[in-house]
């Protein structure tokens, strides 16, 4: 009688213990909700890392309204330098109760502060923002910075930060809805 095959059962178990090891590693977000850009806006808003731990960012979606109608660039660019200038802290949550309090700083622009220094830009898109009376089109537009093909943007230190930054644009009557989520380890 041949050799029967036989299903890897092995594979399984370190499927399934990795996706429960995942799941104990603490996980944050932050959001700016309705966020009024500037004029000719830079970074309106950026996650700082930590001086104790490695912050891993799964996620970043964006979404928004504005007066006009049209097409306008965002942009993910990771800086070595902090920003400088007058900000709006986030609220950093956990996503689990028994986490301890996050370590990273989420932040919100309303006036263009002087940007950090750019290492470069990770991600672009253009969106299309409509009116509030047109609805919502392509939107809400994500940046997915995880899955079986991404290893996560990391943020090593206070000086690392990634910021949501629209390029100098100035979109009239602007409403940017986004958050961030983030591991802590």
């Amino acid at each position: 009688m041949g050799a029967v095959a036989r299903p890897n059962l092995a594979n399984e178990f370190d499927r399934s213990a990795i996706e429960q090891a995942s799941c104990t590693i603490p996980t944050y977000s932050a959001t700016m909700v309705a966020g009024t850009p500037a004029s000719s806006a830079t970074d309106i808003m950026t996650l700082t890392g930590s001086a104790t731990r490695t912050i891993k960012i799964l996620r970043w979606v964006v979404s928004g309204l504005a007066t006009s109608a049209g097409a306008f660039d965002f942009l993910l660019i990771k800086r070595s330098t902090a920003n400088a200038g007058a900000n709006t802290g986030l609220t950093e949550v956990p996503w689990d109760s028994r986490d301890a309090a996050a370590t990273a700083t989420g932040r919100q622009y309303t006036a263009n502060p002087t940007p950090g220094t750019a290492v470069g830009t990770v991600a672009a898109i253009k969106a299309t923002l409509t009116t509030a009376a047109g609805g919502l089109v392509n939107v809400p537009t994500e940046y997915e910075l995880v899955g079986p093909q991404h290893k996560p943007i990391v943020l090593r230190g206070t000086d690392e930060v990634l910021a949501l930054n629209l390029n100098a644009v100035t979109i009239t009557g602007g409403a940017i809805t986004s958050f961030v989520v983030w591991t802590e380890e």
